[in-house]
């Protein structure tokens, strides 16, 4: 069965009633760890064993905003487009219509122009990427993502060599 057929059957859809956003806490959960371990940061809740202080868990904050920010130029980025995004958290800060800003959801469904998110009010969004920027937290660091640069495919970004260029703010 191809990818036409399999849409026209509806195969790609979540169902109205399974659209809710405790249902894909699990799933965002899950791709922290990926996240963590792609990026080669420590894992959620390691490192911050029993009896420390407040403080010096904000100081292995710090530590890992500080490495991936001495990682950033073209190692993360690189990973981070070709990364999957199905289960993050994403905020629209910027997009060429209005009522999207602010939007912040899980990402359930990722195709080559939109992201699907559900929202805490267990409402789907669709929202395009062309034209849109997209903020996720990673720890202590916000990470932003232009969607003009990740209209590919997800399957297809995988395997894509990208070329550094420069973004153009909206």
């Amino acid at each position: 069965m191809g990818r036409k057929e399999r849409k026209q059957k509806g195969l790609f859809d979540v169902p109205a009633g399974e659209r809710r956003f405790q249902t894909f806490v699990p799933l965002h959960l899950l791709w922290v760890g990926y996240m963590a371990d792609l990026l080669s940061l420590p894992q959620p809740g390691q490192g911050q064993g029993q009896g420390q202080g407040q403080g010096q868990g904000q100081g292995q904050g710090q530590e890992q905003a500080i490495r991936l920010a001495t990682q950033l130029p073209a190692n993360v980025f690189a990973k981070l487009v070709k990364a999957d995004y199905h289960g993050a958290i994403l905020t629209v800060v910027k997009s060429r219509s209005p009522s999207n800003v602010g939007i912040s959801g899980i990402v359930i469904k990722d195709t080559e122009n939109m992201f699907n998110l559900v929202t805490r009010d267990n409402a789907m969004k669709a929202i395009p990427k062309e034209g849109s920027v997209f903020t996720f937290a990673l720890g202590t660091t916000l990470v932003t993502l232009y969607g003009s640069q990740f209209t590919i495919r997800p399957a297809d970004r995988v395997s894509k060599k990208f070329k550094s260029k420069p973004t153009v703010d909206l």
